[in-house]
């Protein structure tokens, strides 16, 4: 499903029929749309830890001569948030770092990232689609209708879609085990 795909679902919710030609500037509804999509887009992303946005990598070292921090590594371009910085992959919390612009400081030698990463459209799941439609939905209602019952009707639609969402996404995830010691062990 592409973009003015999900916008024409929106729109739909608020009664519109026809799809709209989203390149015309001339259609009020469709500039409103148009100008709050992006921002509302990102915020859906954002809202939840979703297992089709998660991604973890290991940042390129690149020199720097600031001379506080050995190394200087460039976050990735399809970052959108941060979720932690770490020195391995089994995700040992790195603590002692810092952030400025695109880049991470640190002393240590390999810095691994896991971020929520920027996803086109086409790569959505479906329980994700229908929570984006009511969120979208309802933000636009206020200026596109003014109706409050319908904004009522879309608010109570976007939190049960949101929260029908983040329960498929979550039975979706592998389950992680985590290491017992011997203290642990003698319990059982």
């Amino acid at each position: 499903m592409n973009r003015d795909e999900i916008k024409f679902l929106a729109l739909q919710e608020l009664g519109f029929a026809e799809f709209p030609d989203f390149t015309s500037e001339e259609d009020n509804a469709v500039n409103i749309v148009n100008n709050q999509y992006d921002h509302i887009y990102s915020l859906a992303l954002q809202s939840f830890n979703w297992s089709f946005t998660e991604k973890m990598v290991e940042l390129t070292d690149v020199v720097n001569d600031s001379g506080v921090y050995q190394h200087k590594c460039r976050l990735p371009s399809d970052i959108l948030y941060l979720r932690g910085v770490y020195s391995d992959e089994k995700e040992t919390v790195l603590s002692d770092y810092k952030l400025a612009g695109d880049y991470i400081y640190t002393n240590d030698e390999t810095v691994y990232v896991s971020y929520t990463r920027q996803v086109c459209e086409e790569e959505l799941p479906a329980y994700f689609i229908e929570y984006l439609k009511y969120r979208l939905a309802r933000n636009l209602c206020p200026n596109i209708t003014g109706d409050k019952d319908l904004l009522q009707w879309l608010t109570n639609n976007e939190q049960i879609a949101f929260a029908n969402a983040k329960n498929i996404d979550l039975t979706q995830r592998r389950v992680r085990v985590l290491p017992t010691g011997a203290f642990v062990d003698v319990r059982f």
